[in-house]
């Protein structure tokens, strides 16, 4: 799916996708509480000092929307991410920064047209994030004339949110984003092609959601998380309203940065777009000018150490050039022609002025960054040492479920629940069957020899069984978990061969959820 974070007045249409049948989301099970306060005010931080590294275990400290309640002990400080303020957990990808970075080559190089970086809160094309509340009503959304969503992979008709604030304004041109955050169910839902119909209904082209206190970036399982082209939210890594007005010197996350087709890698003949870790997608081809550069999406960039961020003429402009230097800056998205974007929550008020100095500056900070290319390790949120790559879930449970050869090979496509991400049973003692092919990352793809680990979670008293089936001349080599329950685990190691994995899915119960979650071991 393409998202175009343009940064001209003219932008170029975003390319449609193609989808297959109707589908109907699960149920949302709701998991925590929140404040009903849609409007939380700008704190300044802790009075955290020092740029690199900030000190051991004293991030900014920012209170979660809604205050906080006396009564009950202080948050620690990994308690503190996953909110509204702090969105994702301590240790995403977002959060964390590299020890020691070393940095590439590839460069970003002068737009086409002669435009300048740009960093803005654009109400054109930047996007709004918006505070939902327990007591907000529920709205249906509908499509134009249906909403994509590339986890389900089939269109919806509708979409039902629990909870729909009041002063949602998305962003005013073609991408049309905006994020909505949920402390309520603890999701992100981000939104592309999003518009208020003169009728007072609302409408929205693409859709995707994340958890509040996940990773902010998708897996194999879970590869669209949002309306950025790498999968992300639109609001991840941005800069937020209460952060532009602390006192911090220091954005404490990394940033969310575009770049144009003369600088995003072409693919490698799989994918339009060439993309890295942690990004799970990337941009498809546009026709009106194809990629030529050297930097995949999902690439980290930042400014070398030795970056003299003192002779930036604002300090503003410090402020960012610390960020890059600290944390840097993730390629989320593909512009028009600007040769950066880095992006602004709407209604920030974010203006950097126009002079010469301040181009110069832009453009210094632009021919500056590069791309990481090793580090001696991470850190958290938290200033603990953090895990790059986790153990993350390599199995979905989408696909073309079919009731099997007693029915003729009946196809229900509206089995699968994307908020919980696994099938949702509609009778009891029902088995459906899938061999649909889950591979849509790059660098998740199983690998034969590779040991792994299949979980079985079940309510109701579901069951599943995975098997893996292969082409001749290795059809000897097969793989088998047989029945298992809820809570039990499977550990194999994927077989040689071309070979392909089949679910089966039974349900207990009428209301039976089976999932299926697969590691490396």
């Amino acid at each position: 799916m393409t998202y175009v974070a343009h940064s001209d007045p003219n932008p170029t249409p975003t390319p449609s996708v193609n989808m297959r049948t109707p589908i109907a989301l699960g149920l949302l099970v709701c998991v925590a509480a929140c404040s009903s306060t849609n409007e939380p005010s700008a704190a300044s931080p802790d009075g955290s000092s020092g740029l690199q590294p900030p000190p051991a275990g004293t991030p900014t400290d920012l209170p979660d929307a809604g205050g906080v309640d006396s009564s009950t002990p202080a948050p620690t400080c990994a308690e503190k991410f996953g909110t509204y303020l702090r969105p994702y957990a301590v240790d995403s990808p977002w959060n964390t920064r590299p020890v020691k970075p070393v940095l590439g080559t590839a460069t970003i190089p002068d737009s086409i047209n002669g435009w300048r970086p740009v960093i803005s809160d654009g109400v054109g094309f930047s996007t709004g994030v918006f505070l939902a509340s327990a007591t907000d009503p529920p709205i249906t959304l509908k499509g134009t004339p249906t909403i994509n969503d590339k986890d389900v992979e089939t269109p919806l008709q509708t979409l039902v949110l629990p909870h729909w604030p009041a002063n949602v304004v998305p962003a005013t041109e073609s991408d049309g984003h905006a994020d909505i955050i949920d402390p309520t169910t603890k999701m992100v839902h981000s939104f592309n092609g999003m518009k208020k119909r003169p009728d007072g209904s609302w409408e929205v082209r693409d859709y995707g959601w994340s958890k509040l206190d996940g990773r902010g970036w998708g897996d194999p399982a879970h590869y669209f998380q949002g309306a950025r082209a790498v999968g992300v939210p639109a609001s991840a890594g941005i800069i937020r309203k209460h952060e532009f007005l602390s006192t911090d010197p220091v954005y404490r996350h990394a940033l969310s940065l575009s770049l144009p087709h003369n600088a995003i890698k072409k693919g490698d003949g799989t994918a339009p777009t060439a993309i890295v870790y942690p990004a799970t997608q990337g941009d498809s081809e546009d026709p009106s000018a194809a990629n030529s550069g050297q930097i995949p999406e999902g690439a980290l960039l930042m400014l070398p150490a030795d970056f003299d961020s003192a002779k930036m003429p604002t300090p503003e402009l410090v402020r960012i050039a610390e960020t890059l230097k600290t944390y840097g800056a993730y390629v989320t998205d593909r512009n028009f022609a600007t040769p950066y974007n880095i992006y602004v929550e709407i209604g920030t008020g974010y203006s950097l002025g126009k002079s010469d100095a301040i181009d110069a500056a832009l453009a210094t900070v632009q021919h500056a960054l590069r791309p990481l290319a090793s580090e001696a390790g991470w850190l958290d949120g938290c200033d603990q040492p953090a895990v790059r790559v986790p153990k993350i879930e390599l199995q979905s449970m989408r696909g073309k479920w079919s009731l099997g050869a007693s029915v003729g090979w009946a196809v229900d496509d509206s089995l699968y629940s994307t908020w919980q991400q696994g099938v949702a049973f509609k009778g009891p003692g029902i088995t459906y069957v899938s061999g649909w092919n889950n591979d849509r990352v790059i660098w998740g793809k199983r690998v034969a020899g590779k040991p792994y680990r299949l979980f079985a979670e079940a309510t109701g008293g579901g069951t599943l069984r995975y098997q893996v089936m292969c082409d001749a001349p290795n059809d000897g080599n097969k793989v088998d978990s047989g029945v298992l329950k809820d809570g039990e685990k499977f550990d194999f190691v994927w077989p040689v061969g071309a070979c392909n994995p089949f679910l089966s899915v039974t349900s207990g119960n009428a209301t039976s959820v089976v999932r299926a979650r697969m590691q490396d071991n």
